[in-house]
This record gives C-alpha cells, sequence and structure tokens, in this order.
C-alpha cells in the first residue's frame, strides 16, 4: 500500500512542534513507519552527502587549517557515504516493499513463514551495516574532537562541523526508529528489547 507524500509531509509538521514523541512512532502503522523513514532520513542523507563533501573539499583546497585530522575525516566520510548509498537503496528496493508484502498477508491471514524468515536475514544485514555506520560516525566524531573545531578555525570548517555533528545525530535516530521500532514491529519480536542501543557521546 503506498502512503501519499503529502500525509508523510503533514505528519513531519506535527511531530516538529512535539516535544518527545518516540511513542507516536510506536503508534504509527508499520507500513507509515517506513514511509516516513524513507521521506524524512533517506531523504536527508542524499541531500547532505553532496553537500558535506563539497564543504571537506573546500577544506582540504583552502590548506589553511592546521589540522591535520581533516583528510582522514574526508576518507572515513566518503566510506560512509558509499556505504549509506548503497544501504539506503537496498532498504527502498527490498527490505521495504518485503515489509509491505507481509503486513499486507497478515491483514489477510495469508503471511508465508517463508517471507517472515527472509526479512529475518535482511534484518541481521541491515544490524550488521548499522554497526558498521555507527563506528565510522563515531571515527569522525572523534577525529573531529568531538565536533568541535580548533581556536580560530575558519567559518567553512565550523560549518563542516555542524553539519557532521547534525548528519551523526539523524543517522542515530534513524538506526533507531530501524532497529528498535520498525523490524521488532514486524517481527514480533518486542520481548527481546534493543537489538542495538546507540551511544550518543
Amino acid at each position: 500500500m503506498e502512503i501519499p507524500v503529502t500525509h508523510v509531509v503533514n505528519e513531519l509538521d506535527l511531530i516538529s512542534v512535539e516535544t518527545n514523541h518516540s511513542n507516536r512512532f510506536k503508534d504509527w502503522s508499520i507500513e507509515f513507519l517506513a514511509e516516513y523513514i524513507v521521506q524524512q532520513h533517506h531523504s536527508y542523507v542524499r541531500t547532505k552527502i553532496p553537500l558535506i563533501q563539497g564543504q571537506l573539499q573546500k577544506v582540504v583546497n583552502a590548506q589553511t587549517e592546521k589540522s591535520s585530522a581533516i583528510s582522514e575525516i574526508q576518507d572515513y566520510f566518503g566510506e560512509l557515504s558509499a556505504i549509506l548509498l548503497h544501504h539506503l537503496l537496498e532498504e527502498e528496493a527490498t527490505i521495504f516493499p518485503l515489509i509491505k508484502v507481509i503486513v499486507l498477508t497478515r491483514e489477510f491471514n495469508m503471511c508465508e513463514e517463508f517471507l517472515e524468515k527472509d526479512l529475518e536475514v535482511h534484518a541481521a544485514k541491515e544490524d550488521f551495516e548499522h554497526k558498521v555506520i555507527v563506528n565510522l560516525l563515531e571515527t569522525i566524531q572523534k577525529w573531529t574532537n568531538n565536533y568541535n573545531p580548533v581556536q580560530g578555525a575558519s567559518s567553512t570548517l565550523i560549518s563542516l562541523y555542524k553539519e557532521l555533528r547534525a548528519f551523526q545525530e539523524d543517522m542515530f535516530h534513524h538506526i533507531h526508529l530501524e532497529n528498535n521500532i520498525l523490524f521488532p514491529r514486524v517481527l514480533d519480536d518486542f520481548d527481546q528489547g534493543n537489538r542495538y542501543l546507540i551511544s550518543n557521546n
């Protein structure tokens, strides 16, 4: 079942005025939550990756920053970007459509066990990739000194660090929605609790 984009946008407007909306995500339908992840988080990642890569290259080209960490940050972010773009594509082309099929067949009491087994395999792969993504984000965080630029840093570097911090925060929330709400709900896995706890240093 396709969820109209306008429906998602309207819900996003409602979320923006809430101080604590974690329970709201749990109340949403599985299909809507999957669509929200695509429209909110996947779109954000695809928009921000080229912007951050451009900022990184500007800092490298300027050659005015004293920090030798910038080339390391650029390398790690490049690796992260490649993994993420493939990861998002697989979710949208394979995993989320499978979730929608499972939900639809359950409504008619027709869900086959092989569909859930297939999703369990995908969920395990997702969990592994999420850990790789989090590790890269936390490595970048360390190289940026927790996103604190050196004294006298250029406005470009300051802006870059702000974007990297926001990117990490969005990614942590993105992973939380999938690992701790979406997949457990589809797999009736509530008793296991959180699959992966994200540290926010």
